[in-house]
């Protein structure tokens, strides 16, 4: 275990070090400091079990120094040693988690019963989570079966309701999807596999789809994925392509429409089937789409959907604008091949498509929409309308990320330079405030600016600090205070550490 020995003077610090073999006690060599800022750096970085430390120490007392520990969330045990046998003080501690407080001088039988009964609570501590581990474990090797069980009787549409599933799924462990669900049915294609290549095929699917798939499980004559979202043309030629490449295994895909919620996932499966065991041959077609093949049934026209989606995936996932996918879309649905209304009808449900894709990007179109529109409805010259939406929806993508960074750094750097003075302020409150991560605020603002959100609110309240020490007679603990710092000690040793200067140093050479 390791130790950290926090105390001002000399002689009781290396005192204390030489009172035990720590070894024998089972420490390693403590780690020692002069000062509470010193050992909070260390902390940063470097994780002990115990800390000794005194109460009355220049800069920042024992006392604010656990506070700081404590505000970490740092569960290290803590023992206060102090010259002082004062009740606030034994209170004070006892209110912020510390249970061991001695007086000095200290024997090395107190402080040996003491450590001995630190390893006894830690031991404490670590078989408790022991027996959690147990049962964790436990519950972990059931979790398959509850599993299974949830979506076999969700495909056989067995729940009444969705709070039903909600249950059931709950108890399962079993992630929900929080969007639109797509079912894809794999087919083996005229041959036969072993158990092997199917849980091999299953791994293919579940590296090249991610996060996408929500479950994998066999369902009438086929691998069903049920995932989440919509899957486009791209994703199955890398299936297709690997699957035979490393499995040496033609199969074909069936595609389901895409559904709002998951309770739909029984009637998804059925048409994703469908669609697989409806492909004949392979090397024409090795993927259908069942909303391609439901308006034939019908006996309306045969609308393009295949199209549809390389068109949409171009506008998501490419930086260029390909006329040749658009070209091949009109080809298919302009006249003489339909007559002019029905083209104007499929026309329009490609223009809803691709704006429902602009908008879910955040980009606005609604000009290039109505020009399209009226070019549909007139019937003049509705092609170019397309290639100009879908060139102006690419241009927009791609300045729209950089844009979003930089109204993003703007929010942080405007909610600094109005509430530098709330010693509230954080990472924290500055994620809660703009609906984001911690993690991911630190990385697009440092991305964009070149320095951390705590380097910037430190930089604002010093640069506020020093505007006042320069035209003002306010005292330090006061304008610590306005800077946002509820300790005037620890303001004046950031202070220091910022500008080199003590904030009375810096005064004086300001009005020199």
């Amino acid at each position: 275990m390791r130790m950290m020995i926090v105390e001002d003077e000399d002689n009781i610090r290396e005192g204390l070090v030489s009172l035990l073999d720590w070894q024998e006690e089972g420490f390693d060599p403590p780690v020692l400091f002069g000062g509470a800022i010193e050992a909070l750096e260390y902390l940063e970085t470097e994780k002990v079990d115990v800390i000794l430390t005194d109460i009355y120490m220049p800069v920042l007392n024992g006392l604010e120094f656990i506070k700081m520990i404590r505000t970490e969330n740092l569960t290290c045990d803590i023992i206060i040693l102090t010259g002082h046998d004062r009740f606030e003080f034994a209170q004070e501690a006892v209110e912020l988690g510390v249970k061991r407080y001695l007086l000095k001088p200290v024997s090395p039988d107190k402080l040996r019963s003491v450590l001995s009964d630190i390893r006894r609570d830690i031991a404490e501590r670590m078989k408790l989570m022991d027996w959690i581990a147990i049962a964790e474990k436990q519950l972990e090797e059931n979790l398959p079966v509850l599993r299974n069980q949830f979506w076999n009787d969700l495909l056989a549409e067995r729940f009444a309701e969705k709070e039903q599933m909600e249950l059931r799924a709950e108890k399962a462990s079993v992630y929900l999807p929080k969007s639109e669900v797509t079912c894809v049915a794999i087919r083996y294609f005229n041959q036969n596999s072993s158990l092997t290549e199917e849980v091999a095929l299953r791994q293919i699917v579940d590296e090249i789809l991610g996060d996408a798939v929500v479950y994998l499980m066999p369902y009438d004559g086929t691998e069903l994925v049920i995932m989440e979202g919509r899957l486009y043309q791209f994703k199955l030629e890398i299936l297709k392509e690997s699957i035979a490449q490393n499995l040496g295994l033609e199969v074909c895909f069936g595609v389901s429409k895409t559904g709002a919620e998951l309770l739909m996932a029984g009637r998804l499966a059925r048409e994703a089937v469908e669609a697989a065991k409806s492909i004949r041959d392979i090397h024409e077609m090795y993927y259908l789409y069942f909303a391609d093949i439901a308006p034939k049934r019908a006996g309306e026209p045969e609308y393009p959907y295949a199209d549809e989606k390389q068109i949409l995936d171009m506008l998501k996932f490419h930086d260029t604008l390909n006329e040749r996918l658009l070209q091949t879309f009109f080809q298919k649905v302009m006249p003489p091949r339909y007559p002019v209304e029905e083209s104007k009808v499929m026309l329009l449900q490609l223009l809803v498509a691709m704006n429902r894709t602009a908008n879910d990007m955040g980009v606005d179109v609604l000009e290039e929409f109505k020009n399209t529109e009226s070019c549909i409805r007139n019937f003049d010259g509705p092609e170019q309308s397309f290639q100009d939406m879908a060139g102006r929806i690419i241009q927009k993508k791609r300045s729209s990320t950089r844009r979003y960074v930089e109204v993003i750094a703007g929010q942080v750097e405007e909610i600094v330079e109005r509430e530098y003075s709330n010693p509230e302020l954080s990472v924290s409150y500055l994620a809660d405030r703009l609906a984001l991560t911690s993690n991911y605020l630190s990385r697009i603002f440092r991305s964009l600016t070149g320095e951390t959100c705590i380097e910037y609110i430190t930089k604002v309240r010093m640069n506020a600090a020093k505007e006042m020490l320069e035209h003002t007679d306010k005292k330090s603990y006061v304008i610590a205070g306005e800077a946002g710092y509820k300790n005037a000690n620890y303001f004046s040793a950031m202070f220091k550490k910022y500008t080199g200067l003590s904030p009375k140093e810096y005064r004086e050479r300001s009005k020199a």
